[in-house]
């Protein structure tokens, strides 16, 4: 079964006059419909990347397995931990203040 996609978009870059409206627009944010946090872009449904990423893994693991939903949601949360973690960690390690990219 595919997983479900996830459709990001971004914030409207329409009527930008100078490189002050540029500046406000990137400050410009959006609210995840799920976490309520201020984020850059939210998919189609007005979640952010963390909340579809757990959403898609809950839904996948409750469709494909005869876990309970207590279960899918704990194993999920693993999941989703483990995968932004290394997220996070590959960014720290891509990042040019970091000194070193690590191969």
């Amino acid at each position: 079964m595919a997983a479900p996609q996830s459709r990001l978009r971004e914030t409207t870059r329409v009527g930008l006059t100078s490189p002050t409206d540029a500046v406000d627009e990137m400050a410009e944010q959006l609210t995840c419909d799920c976490c309520k946090l201020s984020v850059q872009m939210v998919n189609e449904i007005g979640l952010c990347f963390s909340c579809d990423a757990f959403h898609s893994f809950t839904t996948i693991i409750k469709e494909e397995t005869d876990l309970t939903d207590d279960e899918a949601l704990a194993l999920a949360g693993e999941l989703h931990e483990h995968i932004l973690s290394e997220i996070i960690d590959r960014l720290v390690e891509c990042t040019p203040a970091s000194g070193q990219v690590r191969s």
